[in-house]
């Protein structure tokens, strides 16, 4: 056939601010937010990926894809010119413990509002298949969100949630995340 189709599929997860420079900020979120995939059956000529991260209030700036990890589904992003009304989450020194008490924030189903956004919160239950699991619901949308202790300092970050009992969610391993955020700052 002789014709283009031309589609846009929007699809939305959540992310964290991690470092913020002078040019931008760095963004971690699940790698399956990141990849450049197409629904199946399709077989496009090319595809152009854009991503666009949106400041609490509302405000969007353009976001590169930097490097992502499929085995752990996790994504570092570059935001230039997100430099002005972020802060970064802080890393937690110590691994949650069993029953530790966490807290998410998220944009659940994408659902988010200028300056308001769910805080979740639920407990850690130990490790799970090379991840760790946490008694937090989710819902899709809450991809790449950050769990935090109850210091605010990062302990993980929401990849996966069980579609028939949301209420239990998989986070990149403590260990991994740290070491993967700390490699490639």
């Amino acid at each position: 056939s002789d014709r283009c189709v031309t589609m846009n599929f929007n699809s939305s997860g959540s992310g964290f601010v991690v470092r913020v420079e002078t040019d931008g900020s760095y963004i971690i979120t699940a790698g399956h937010v990141c990849e450049n995939r197409v629904p199946s059956g399709m077989q496009p000529d090319r595809i152009n990926a854009e991503f666009t991260a949106h400041r609490l209030d509302g405000e969007g700036f353009k976001a590169i894809v930097l490097d992502y990890n499929k085995e752990h589904d996790v994504c570092i992003m570059f935001a230039p010119e997100l430099t002005e009304e972020i802060q970064p989450v802080l890393l937690s020194n110590e691994a949650p413990k069993p029953g530790d008490k966490v807290f998410n924030i998220s944009a659940p189903k994408g659902l988010f509002q200028a300056n308001s956004a769910p805080i979740i919160e639920g407990r850690f239950n130990g490790d799970y298949n090379k991840s760790d699991w946490y008694t937090l619901p989710a819902a899709p949308g809450c991809s790449g969100s950050m769990i935090v202790n109850v210091e605010g300092k990062l302990i993980g970050m929401v990849h996966s949630v069980f579609i028939d009992f949301p209420f239990m969610t998989l986070s990149t391993d403590y260990t991994f995340l740290k070491g993967y955020i700390r490699s490639n700052l």
